[in-house]
């Protein structure tokens, strides 16, 4: 029998754009698409994974990490209108960022009418501005009470578990905090061990691998020997010093503005009624109104498991 966890947090933002991309490859993009992709991602998520409640988890930029570590994500680059208006641009240029700039907009204007409908979908929605849907769910794993699954391809979500919460990686593979200390962190804290290891050699999220090491064969630290060297105020690892300590305040998400409010905001957070989601004439006309063939046979049958989740059979 699966494990029925009190409370999943799913990786919006992720999902999101995973989507948006697959929707873009297969057919024309279109907002009733990407909203019907979506919406069977949720619900084969909790198939796949028994929940009593679900908290779906947003970006919300600029990031305060940004204001530490000022190029932090800096490979990620949007197009805007502003770009529309150099006068070197070829016209092949200047339509693919008008085709850049209409797709950020459908992709956000989707990921607000999630956000708005939320309740009326069978989740709660979190976002904050400043923080990213990691950190949400950083917090959310230390706040929420009960067994809690962490849910995002993201391979920094595992960093983020407890002993009463495990990682699932929206590809059938579940991870239990144990199985992480005896593959990887040993006796140091796994989000200690995960900080300071990104913070000398580097991460998808932009950054620089600092080490004195780096260019070379040499063997890495282990996260026992770097935080014993910082303790000991020796840094003699780091090339860059300065930098290896701004990005490893990146990773001090308790520090960040608001923090107080944020956990509370999680605390403070009420189980969806599903008397108050989507009816079936409601959720036709939604459908309809977004031209999508969405039927509401798979929103029914996803509302049971939640309830059944809920309730017991």
């Amino acid at each position: 029998m699966k494990k029925v966890y009190d409370y999943t947090v799913v990786d919006g933002q992720y999902i999101l754009t995973r989507n948006f991309h697959l929707v873009k490859s297969i057919e024309t993009l279109t907002e009733g698409g990407l909203i019907k992709s979506f919406l069977l991602s949720m619900f084969k998520l909790v198939k796949e994974v028994p929940t009593r409640n679900l908290i779906v988890v947003w970006d919300k930029s600029p990031y305060h990490r940004q204001q530490i570590l000022e190029d932090y994500k800096g490979d990620r680059v949007y197009s805007t209108k502003e770009d529309l208006e150099r006068e070197d641009l070829t016209e092949e240029e200047k339509k693919k960022i008008q085709q850049d700039i209409k797709e950020f907009e459908l992709k956000t204007f989707v990921k607000y009418y999630l956000i708005k409908y939320s309740n009326k979908l069978g989740w709660n929605s979190l976002i904050i501005p400043g923080y990213e849907a990691d950190d949400l769910a950083f917090i959310c794993a230390r706040e929420l009470k009960g067994d809690i699954c962490l849910a995002s391809t993201d391979s920094d979500w595992k960093y983020f578990i407890l002993e009463n919460s495990d990682h699932y990686n929206l590809r059938g593979v579940t991870t239990t905090f144990q199985e992480i200390v005896d593959k990887e962190s040993g006796d140091v804290d796994i989000f200690l061990h995960k900080s300071v290891i990104d913070s000398l050699y580097g991460s998808h999220n932009f950054l620089k691998n600092v080490s004195t090491t780096a260019g070379t064969r040499k063997r890495k630290l282990k996260s026992e020997q770097i935080i014993k060297m910082m303790t000991e105020n020796d840094y003699s690892f780091a090339a860059d010093k300065d930098l290896f300590i701004k990005q490893f305040s990146t990773f001090d998400v308790k520090s960040f503005p608001d923090y107080d409010e944020v956990k509370d905001r999680i605390n403070n957070l009420k189980p969806v009624d599903q008397s108050n989601c989507m009816t079936e004439s409601e959720f036709t006309q939604e459908a309809i109104n977004f031209y999508t063939d969405l039927d509401y046979y798979y929103f029914y049958l996803y509302l049971e498991n939640l309830k059944k989740n809920q309730y017991g059979d």
